[in-house]
């Protein structure tokens, strides 16, 4: 009689692994459910708005906007030991009352962090791309090299457009140099005995979910590369964050609007004189 073979089953110890196993997978997906439920939740609930407490009386607080309207508003309980004068506040999209507080901890030590100092990039390092290379240094090299701004001083006897900010627009796909350039510029100069500053920004470090704070960020963003100028502040990705003015109608077009408008406050559309500052845009896109 033929013998049959006896099926082969896996040890109940590798079974109770791979349950265990799933009821982890199972465990995290519930998680992250619940993550993005949240976060659904928050999306329907529009935009935040945040200011700054500027005083605290009692259950009280005097939160002013970045655009310059003053709420007053209530205190939470359970927020209370948390609220002071010149801490960042969420409001109810009603206005009327605290939700959060906004603890800084990172904001400008991480921006600080990012400012390199004479890097070592240089013209010579640039290689097909003499024609591209040449029309960025005539654009913003004589904002940040003595030498060449003396000499285009000679030829322009306007005092107003030696004074007007340099910026420059750079396109192409990714990879093809764009920051290479910019850093370059930073690096040539410094290298002339000009200790230049090279400040890279991604767009998604400016843009909040909290109403008032992408403004809030481009000021702080340009306050920086003046206190560290001379400077070559390059801003990645600026598709994201350029659009045309128009009148906004919403919590989140408010934002986006009220950012570029700082932006251009910035550039020296306002008060500002960038003196010693050189902005680079550059996108994917033409």
């Amino acid at each position: 009689m033929a013998e049959q073979n006896t099926p082969e089953y896996p040890p109940a110890l590798e079974l109770e692994k791979e349950l265990t196993r799933k009821e982890r997978q199972i465990e995290y997906l519930q998680t992250e459910l619940r993550r993005y439920h949240n976060l659904m939740e928050e999306l329907k609930q529009g935009m935040r708005p945040i200011g700054t407490i500027e005083e605290v009386k009692g259950d009280t607080a005097l939160v002013r906007l970045s655009g310059g309207q003053a709420f007053q508003v209530s205190i939470p309980p359970e927020i209370r030991d948390r609220v002071g004068t010149n801490v960042d506040a969420v409001l109810s999209p009603t206005k009327g009352v605290i939700v959060d507080v906004i603890e800084r901890i990172k904001d400008r030590s991480l921006l600080e962090y990012q400012v390199e100092k004479a890097p070592k990039v240089f013209y010579e390092d640039i290689v097909g791309l003499r024609k591209e290379l040449l029309s960025l240094r005539q654009a913003i090299e004589w904002i940040l090299d003595p030498g060449t701004r003396s000499r285009r001083e000679q030829i322009i006897r306007d005092p107003r457009m030696l004074e007007e900010a340099g910026s420059v627009l750079l396109f192409g796909p990714p990879g093809t140099g764009k920051t290479y350039m910019a850093k370059a510029v930073a690096g040539t100069i410094s290298n002339r005995g000009q200790n230049t500053s090279f400040l890279k920004i991604e767009s998604y470090e400016i843009v909040s979910k909290w109403l008032g704070e992408s403004a809030k960020n481009v000021k702080e963003i340009f306050k920086l590369a003046r206190e560290s100028a001379p400077t070559v502040l390059f801003i990645d990705e600026a598709d994201a964050i350029g659009r045309a003015r128009m009148e906004a109608t919403t919590d989140a077009g408010r934002d986006v609007q009220g950012m570029l408008n700082q932006i251009l406050t910035e550039l020296g559309e306002g008060f500002h004189v960038n003196r010693n500052v050189a902005v680079v845009f550059a996108t994917n896109y033409p």
